[in-house]
């Protein structure tokens, strides 16, 4: 269920999980049952399904409250704060996911520490507040310093990309972009590579390489084609209409070039085009 959760499977994730779940409850296993239900919580979160997500999570803390499991109350906690923000509840999420990153410092497990203070850069990055984003980026660059972070390079990747992003910084975006992007792609994490190739087409966009950007909104759509899960809708239609304007944007800049010859060609189009505009197709382009 974990490695279906990490390539972006959510319906093998939710079908191991629950077995798993049922297992654990046949065995009378609360350890089971709580790691089951934190991967279930994980899958429904990435299929946007945020209610039942939440639903698992209080379920997970219910059940870690009476067993002492302290290191399970933060792992909820953090994971409602990705539920949380993920539904725009931004103070609600930062509450929980200052409270998971405690938990996590306290027990010294540096990769949960990592994810949650991934979590805090991307949310004051969406808010805007991008000193304290900064603050938390170094505190992680700190703990990757350490050796101690084990796992998913490309959400850190990803999280210091849009920093760099929301700050201007193209340059710095495009390479933490294109770091997430072979991480997640060496990984076969391919939504988080999708999600990384979207923030490093729109670098290139913006330096005016628009074949490179094209290439980039190309391979992310085949990553989020590829899982096809509701939520990936909407990234599926950001790429659609990069890759369209990246189309327009081309036949704009062929036709400023183009000889003044042709472009007076291109004025006269053929009975019953369609387009209002220069059409490249019409001239065989």
């Amino acid at each position: 269920a974990w490695a279906a959760n990490r390539r972006g499977d959510v319906a093998a994730a939710r079908r191991w999980a629950v077995d798993g779940l049922e297992i654990s409850r046949q065995l009378a296993t609360p350890r089971g049952q709580i790691t089951c239900l934190e991967l279930l919580a994980v899958a429904e979160r990435e299929a946007g399904e945020h209610a039942a997500a939440l639903r698992y999570l209080e379920e997970m803390r219910r059940r870690s409250r009476p067993i002492g499991h302290s290191w399970d109350e933060g792992v909820a906690q953090y994971q409602t704060g990705e539920v949380l923000a993920r539904q725009g509840r931004y103070g609600e999420a930062r509450a929980c996911l200052d409270g998971g990153l405690a938990v996590f410092r306290a027990m010294a497990d540096a990769n949960y520490e990592a994810a949650a203070l991934a979590s805090l850069v991307r949310l004051h990055t969406t808010l805007g507040d991008l000193a304290r984003a900064r603050v938390y980026l170094e505190q992680l660059d700190g703990l990757i310093a350490t050796g101690a972070v084990q796992y998913n390079i490309a959400e850190w990747e990803i999280a210091r990309a849009l920093l760099a992003e929301r700050a201007g910084d193209a340059a710095q975006a495009l390479a933490a972009a294109e770091r997430a992007a072979a991480a997640a792609r060496s990984a076969g994490q391919r939504l988080r590579q999708g999600d990384a190739l979207v923030i490093a087409g729109r670098a290139h966009e913006r330096a005016g390489r628009w074949e490179e950007a094209a290439a980039a909104h190309s391979e992310a759509l085949a990553c989020y084609k590829s899982l096809g899960h509701a939520p990936l809708r909407e990234g599926r239609r950001a790429c659609a209409g990069h890759l369209g304007r990246l189309d327009s944007r081309a036949r704009r800049v062929a036709y400023a070039t183009a000889p003044l010859a042709v472009r007076r060609a291109a004025r006269q189009q053929p009975a019953g085009c369609p387009r209002k505009h220069w059409c490249p197709g019409c001239l065989g382009w």
